[in-house]
């Protein structure tokens, strides 16, 4: 049974990053009869100067549609001055909020071989293994913003950040299951003296 992945190579090094990374999976493939075939989309700015848009409908329902994605990198000086809401970058969220992809994993391990090369002691550096879990798809990223409106004078632009509870369990939730099969610890990091959101999130 074939598997179909997507392959957004997006712009500039982003296209020989991922020209490179298929070239290394038909190997894989072929040694392994992986049956893995691969369906190319633009997205960014590439997207942007092909269709006017850094998120073709036809690209966010070809990765829907795909057993996997790879995705390259998106923007460049090109796009720099392109209106804020067709900026490449755009691509990027879409294609979060359209996967539901609400979970960014960050693993963190140091060698020892790189142990004193660290600016830290090597008794707190040595057998570092930390996995940051980040929420991608609430926020500040999402909320209303406005570009620039007049304030009592003067000219002032702003992003609204929220998050509701199920968006919090979910996250939190993933964490802990990521957690269950590590050490069974989970540290949270907010800004609840000052920020709602984060108050909301340490009571949930």
């Amino acid at each position: 049974m074939s598997k179909k992945i997507v392959i957004i190579p997006g712009d500039g090094i982003g296209q020989e990053i991922t020209d490179s990374a298929v070239a290394v999976l038909k190997k894989v493939s072929d040694k392994y009869n992986l049956n893995l075939e691969f369906e190319s989309h633009p997205a960014g700015g590439t997207a942007y100067d092909l269709c006017g848009t850094p998120l073709p409908q036809t690209t966010l329902e070809a990765a829907q549609n795909a057993d996997a994605v790879l995705f390259g990198a998106v923007g460049g000086p090109k796009w720099d001055n392109v209106e804020p809401t067709l900026r490449p970058e755009k691509a990027v969220l879409g294609l979060r909020k359209g996967l539901g992809l609400y979970a960014n994993l960050r693993p963190i391990k140091v060698a020892d071989a790189l142990v004193e090369y660290s600016p830290l002691k090597e008794e707190i550096v040595k057998g570092t293994d930390v996995l940051i879990v980040r929420e991608l798809i609430g926020g500040i990223y999402f909320g209303d913003k406005c570009e620039s409106e007049i304030y009592e004078g003067n000219e002032r632009a702003w992003d609204l950040e929220n998050y509701s509870v199920p968006e919090v369990n979910r996250i939190v939730e993933f964490a802990m299951q990521a957690a269950k099969k590590r050490k069974n610890k989970v540290t949270s990091v907010d800004k609840s003296n000052v920020l709602a959101t984060s108050r909301l999130w340490r009571r949930t």
